[in-house]
């Protein structure tokens, strides 16, 4: 693809981003798969919270995105409303 790029100059070739992982996130959604998925935590982990403040005065915590590794090398998107998740 033809495009601007990062540089901003027009007609340099610019290609889409693949993910780190190669791959889709995985989907968490009992605590155990996330006990397995961090039973050897990586030196570098980011996090990412969304919540739900639907007729509510106090947010919900709803969904944890974990990247795991220096380069974003597991993405973990965690569902913390399945029972016994937030412990």
């Amino acid at each position: 693809e033809v495009g601007v790029g990062s540089a901003g100059n027009l007609g340099e070739v610019v290609r889409p981003r693949q993910p780190h992982n190669g791959g889709m996130p995985h989907w968490i959604a009992t605590p155990d798969a996330l006990r397995a998925r961090l039973a050897s935590p990586p030196a570098v982990v980011g996090l990412d919270t969304e919540f739900i403040r639907e007729r509510t005065y106090w947010p919900h915590l709803a969904l944890v995105q974990i990247a795991l590794g220096p380069a974003d090398e597991d993405i973990l998107l965690v569902d913390a409303l399945v029972p016994g998740m937030p412990e």
